[in-house]
């Protein structure tokens, strides 16, 4: 895992997910709906005291096989 232990990430002005362990738990629920997501990394900004990533998603929803 590439977080510090006590990292966070925030997706879209959200609650922040604080820690490896809800970090990985964000990401196991993306993966869970969209079983083959790909993550494309469009941009990194740097932003005072945190850092912007601007990423990419695609693949299919788990329940309705849409994209």
């Amino acid at each position: 895992m590439v977080y510090a232990e006590d990292g966070e990430i925030i997706l879209n002005r959200g609650e922040p997910s604080t820690g490896r362990a809800r970090v990985a738990q964000m990401a196991a629920g993306f993966y869970a709906d969209v079983p083959d997501l790909a993550l494309t990394l469009d941009v990194v900004r740097p932003a005072g005291d945190h850092v912007i990533f601007v990423w990419s998603l695609t693949g299919h929803d788990a329940g309705t096989g849409n994209p």
